[in-house]
């Protein structure tokens, strides 16, 4: 409509002054022009404003979709199986990767059991069996995880794990070393205070080391005061 209007404009003032003919043809078609250029600019300001509306949908389409998966792997996650060998670190490694599961899943208490019954084999999942499948929804995973320590592994085992506490020194080890050596039998035993865990690694270093000790001021009464304040 506009542009119908313009044109009658411009035929009018052709009759009204022939003479200027050229100089209003010249002029109806600049106006003509510069409304194309405008409609020309309005239509590529719509296209910018979609093609930014469709980038930003992507980009969260995008992080929707990484977070999804973020979650996803971390349901994927799983213990290694546990086959009931009496091997400390299998059993350990099982007990730590198997409640890292347990929670990341978010498993019901009563569905514990039977969740974790999946990654048993041999020995183990003769446990789970005989002791646990007929009252799983009852098991804790304290219960669990002591239960299937004493139907695995020997009677005397913490006796023999006492007995190589009694022998372990620092020797030529490293400080770390032996320190990780006594956490892997504190925990195997069970039972120990940490008073006695303190006096164990004191009197297991090497006399340079229990020299240093002193010279710092420290010694087993003087840490135990300290972790007590």
């Amino acid at each position: 409509m506009t542009l119908e209007k313009l044109g009658k404009k411009s035929r009018k003032h052709n009759s009204d002054s022939p003479s200027d003919s050229s100089s209003s043809g010249s002029s109806s078609d600049m106006s003509s022009s510069d409304l194309e250029s405008l409609e020309s600019s309005g239509s590529n300001e719509r296209s910018q404003k979609k093609n930014r509306k469709k980038r930003y949908k992507k980009h969260r389409r995008h992080r929707r979709s990484s977070f999804r998966k973020s979650r996803s792997a971390l349901k994927v996650f799983k213990p290694k199986h546990y086959n009931g060998d009496a091997d400390a670190h299998a059993y350990h490694r099982f007990v730590k990767e198997s409640m890292a599961y347990v929670e990341d899943n978010r498993i019901k208490p009563k569905r514990r059991a039977f969740a974790l019954s999946y990654f048993l084999d041999g020995k183990a999942y003769d446990f789970y069996i005989q002791k646990v499948s007929r009252d799983e929804e009852n098991w804790t995973l304290d219960e669990f995880y002591t239960e299937l320590f004493n139907f695995c592994f020997p009677l005397n085992y913490r006796m023999q794990m006492r007995k190589k506490l009694d022998r372990a020194y620092q020797n030529e080890k490293s400080v770390s070393e032996y320190m990780h050596e006594l956490e892997e039998l504190f925990n195997m035993i069970g039972s120990i205070d940490e008073h006695e865990q303190v006096v164990k690694f004191w009197k297991g270093c090497k006399p340079v080391i229990q020299k240093a000790l002193w010279r710092d001021g420290l010694n087993p009464d003087v840490v135990m005061g300290r972790s007590n304040l």
